[in-house]
C-alpha cells in the first residue's frame, strides 16, 4: 500500500512528492502520514524498559529527560569518546525513534547493537 498524497493536496510525479499547495496542507500531511523519509538517513526504534537510559550513554546530548513528542540532535560516540554520527533522537510514547544523517545508519546500527549487554533493549532497523 501506498499513501495517497494527492488527497492532502500534493502535486505528485512518479511516485514523488513535488509540492504541496500550501503550508496548512503539508502540516496535515505530516501530522497524517507521521514519517517522511529522508535520502541518506537511516531509521532505527529503540523499544523496552531501559532505552532511554541506554540511548543516554551512547550519545552527547540529554535522551533521559525527553517527554514524549520531543526531539533533539546529538553525536553518536565511540568508547573515546570521538563522534562518529549525528543522529536525531525523537521520543514517542512507547519508544524512540532515531535518525542516522549522512550515510551513518549502518555504523549507528552495529555501535548500538554491539552495547546491548544486559539492557532491556531492542533496536529495530526501520
Amino acid at each position: 500500500n501506498t499513501f495517497d498524497w494527492t488527497a492532502l493536496g500534493a502535486a505528485v510525479r512518479n511516485g514523488r512528492v513535488r509540492r504541496f499547495g500550501n503550508l496548512a496542507a503539508e502540516v496535515t500531511a505530516l501530522e497524517t502520514a507521521g514519517v517522511v523519509p529522508l535520502l541518506g538517513t537511516g531509521a532505527l526504534r529503540l523499544t523496552g524498559a531501559d532505552r532511554l537510559e541506554f540511548l543516554h550513554g551512547q550519545v552527547s546530548n540529554e535522551v533521559k529527560r525527553l517527554g514524549p513528542g520531543e526531539g533533539r540532535a546529538a553525536l553518536m560516540l565511540n568508547v573515546r569518546g570521538h563522534a562518529l554520527a549525528l543522529v536525531r533522537v525523537y521520543r514517542r510514547e512507547d519508544d524512540l525513534f532515531v535518525a542516522a544523517e549522512g550515510g551513518a545508519g549502518a555504523q549507528v546500527e552495529a555501535q548500538l547493537r554491539a552495547h546491548i549487554i544486559f539492557d532491556q533493549v531492542e533496536l529495530h532497523n526501520l
